[in-house]
């Protein structure tokens, strides 16, 4: 029994561990997309919406900052750029 409610526990866990800060995923993933933090604050005012219901965004208030998925945010950024680069090409 006890060994289950450690599994239990350990699913929501490893799910958590996928997000962090906005300044570590900037000083670690960002490449060459977001130079400066305000670039990529830029960003994430701008396309909130989009990037919090493919779930690469998980906005907080306060000092501690939003949370980044290092395995969603990379590929709804690139989302984003290619729909918005298509919409402008056909305009």
């Amino acid at each position: 029994m006890g060994i289950q409610h450690e599994q239990h526990h350990d699913a929501p866990a490893s799910a958590l561990a996928d997000y962090t800060g906005a300044a570590d995923w900037l000083d670690r993933y960002a490449g060459p997309f977001f130079e400066t933090r305000s670039s990529l604050d830029w960003f994430i005012k701008r396309h909130r919406r989009e990037l919090v219901e493919c779930g690469a965004l998980i906005p907080r208030e306060g000092r501690s900052g939003s949370l980044l998925s290092v395995s969603k945010f990379p590929k709804a950024v690139l989302q984003i750029l290619k729909s918005r680069a298509i919409a402008k090409a056909a305009a």
